[in-house]
């Protein structure tokens, strides 16, 4: 199963489901290791995104997998895995949202991205995605918002919208999510159509005060 939970760093900007699919789930401490690599973030904004994401992580593990303490380990191009474990993990924050993404069945790329102002689209537009167009194919996701309270978390349902348009905002976090499938960087922007071919990728809409489009992307059944 692949599982998506989406956290905001304030709270109450949605209407949460007190009829909860899953009950809570108590807040661990962090590795040392991990810990160090969030707080040396020196921009305060940054800090808090990286750490409501890992926070997300860990409790998602341990609610749809059960795992306890996992050790999280990166590739050299710093792509989170987890060691010893079949379990593929993906982060991605944007704007005071963090998404995560966790399966079991093969490897997983995600990203989330307010949207981009009306006047930088289209400059942004020509200077990556000139030939690039997004495909978006329904994958088997199962959506959750996450809350924090009181050093646990608390998972409740959520539906979120199917994307339809092919803004640059949508552009940007399917190649995100393409590319970490591929544990690479922004610098293989040039092979996005080759990775597209090869994988699978779902693009929702999401309205948390504002809108963001998420993007999940799987590879391709051989």
């Amino acid at each position: 199963m692949i599982y998506t939970v989406i956290s905001t760093v304030e709270k109450n900007r949605i209407q949460e489901n007190r009829d909860c699919c899953i009950s809570r789930q108590p807040l661990n401490p962090f590795p040392d290791s991990l810990t160090e690599y969030i707080e040396n973030t020196k921009n305060e904004s940054l800090k808090q995104e990286r750490r409501l994401a890992y926070s997300t992580l860990f409790c998602s593990l341990k609610a749809f997998f059960g795992l306890d303490a996992p050790q999280l380990l990166r590739t050299e191009n710093g792509k989170p895995y987890l060691k010893n474990c079949n379990i593929s993990i993906s982060l991605s924050h944007s704007d005071g949202i963090a998404a995560v993404c966790i399966s079991d069945e093969g490897q997983i790329g995600i990203d989330i991205q307010s949207e981009i102002a009306p006047e930088k689209q289209e400059k942004l537009e020509r200077r990556f995605f000139t030939d690039y167009e997004v495909k978006s194919e329904r994958i088997g996701v199962k959506y959750y918002f996450c809350t924090f309270c009181d050093n646990e978390a608390i998972f409740d349902n959520i539906d979120p919208d199917i994307c339809h348009t092919h803004s640059f905002s949508v552009k940007w976090s399917a190649a995100e999510s393409l590319m970490k499938l591929n544990g690479g960087g922004f610098g293989d922007i040039a092979s996005l159509p080759h990775l597209a071919k090869k994988s699978k990728t779902d693009i929702r809409e999401i309205i948390i005060s504002k809108k963001y489009y998420l993007a999940i992307s799987i590879k391709q059944e051989e």
